[in-house]
This record gives C-alpha cells, sequence and structure tokens, in this order.
C-alpha cells in the first residue's frame, strides 16, 4: 500500500505570510512563526508512514523553502487558480503517481499529531474519504484514495462554511466520509494566545519549533502576560 502525505505550503516570506498576525507581531516574526509551524509539521509527517510531499507558492522561492526543511526531493509548485483547484492538483498528482491512500494537510496546524495522521489514513482503508474540520469553520486535513475534483468547488475558502459546504458536496455525492475531531489552525492573534495557553499547560510538547519561537517573543515567559502584543 503506498501512502502519499501533501504539506500545501506558502514559502514564508516577511510581508507575504500570515498577513493577518501583522501588527501583532512583526512582518520578519510572521515569517519566522510559519517557519516554526512548517519544521515542526513537517518532522512530524516524516515520522509517519507515509512519503511526504511538498507543493509551494511562489514558484521561484524552492530553495527558501529547502532551507527550511532540508533537501527534499519531493518539491512541486502548486498549480491552480483558486486554493480549491492547487489542492485537487496536488492530490491528482500523487494518485496519478500510483499512490493509493492520499492525505493532503495545511501548514497552519503545528499542533497536528503523528496518530492524527495515522488515524485519517487508517479511515481512508473503509472511508472514501477523510477529513479532520477546524474550529473556524475550515478544515485542515483531507484524504482519498480517487481524484475527486468535484469536491474542491465553490467552497468560498477563506470563510467560515468551508467545512460544511465541502461535507455537502462529499455528501451529495454519495461518498463515505470518516471526519476525525476538530484542530486549531492559527491564522490570528486569538489563535496563536489559545495555542501558547496550551503549551504552557504542558500539551503539544512536539511542537518544539513553535515552542521556542514562542518563547523569544515572551508568548511563554513566566513573568508575561498572554496578551502581549510585539512592538515593533
Amino acid at each position: 500500500m503506498k501512502r502519499a502525505l501533501i504539506i500545501m505550503t506558502r514559502v514564508p516570506i516577511p510581508g507575504k505570510t500570515k498577513t493577518r498576525l501583522e501588527g501583532y507581531f512583526s512582518k520578519e516574526q510572521c515569517a519566522m512563526l510559519h517557519i516554526a509551524f512548517l519544521k515542526d509539521i513537517y518532522k512530524k509527517c516524516k515520522n509517519t508512514n507515509a512519503d511526504v510531499f511538498v507543493f509551494y507558492t511562489p514558484i521561484k522561492h524552492e530553495n527558501t523553502l529547502k532551507n527550511i526543511i532540508g533537501n527534499e526531493k519531493r518539491l512541486y509548485p502548486q498549480e491552480g487558480i483558486d486554493l480549491g483547484e492547487r489542492m485537487s492538483n496536488a492530490i491528482n498528482k500523487c494518485i496519478s503517481m500510483g499512490y493509493d491512500h492520499c492525505i493532503l494537510i495545511g501548514s497552519d496546524i503545528p499542533t497536528i499529531s503523528v496518530s492524527i495522521i495515522e488515524k485519517a489514513f487508517a479511515m481512508l482503508e473503509e472511508k472514501d474519504i477523510a477529513i479532520a474540520p477546524t474550529y473556524d469553520g475550515g478544515y485542515c486535513l483531507i484524504g482519498m484514495k480517487k481524484p475527486y475534483p468535484q469536491i474542491f468547488r465553490d467552497n468560498f475558502y477563506g470563510t467560515d462554511t468551508v467545512y460544511e459546504k465541502t461535507v455537502t458536496n462529499i455528501k451529495r455525492m454519495k461518498l463515505s466520509i470518516g471526519e476525525l475531531d476538530k484542530c486549531l489552525d492559527i491564522d490570528v492573534k486569538e489563535d496563536v494566545e489559545l495555542l501558547a495557553r496550551d503549551i504552557k499547560a504542558g500539551k503539544h510538547c512536539d511542537c518544539t519549533n513553535t515552542k521556542d519561537f514562542l518563547h523569544r517573543v515572551k508568548l511563554l515567559c513566566t513573568s508575561c502576560c498572554i496578551d502581549f502584543i510585539y512592538k515593533r
């Protein structure tokens, strides 16, 4: 059984990534946070029994990405007009390479665990689709055994109805679905603060790079307040 695990990501470039956190962090710190996420996610993905692929944008910054995750050979530029099409194309590419099960995850979920990924692969033994929702109405993981481009159409990515509309598409196609527990994706300052509280409480011990970053910006400092805002 050949298994593919896709990480979809932007290349962490200051001013081009995690922009909704600008003002809370500097542009450079937003990129540093994304780098920490990528390192933690990539390390956990490499600890699964799957071949790891990274689909990235923009295409001219491949070397920047290699400097972050190492000399990964399975790097591919994202192709498509919108996020849905780019995700669909990434999955289609891996399935066309002969992979039996394919799971795609985002790069805003540093707390994702090896066990969640393995549970998703296990779901695909019996279900057509595996999916993990996020608390903001989206989803951070989707897996399948065959290409289903219809799933990714007209879902208004970036809104709080993405998960609902995606599940509706899946059910309309009469496909079986396995739903995982909700995950926290990090988009806004409230997400960062919740992540910092969880790590401070002893959770997510495998997020070492993210934890180091939060220490550097004093969000995990014993004497600091959790609503610390970085001043540029």
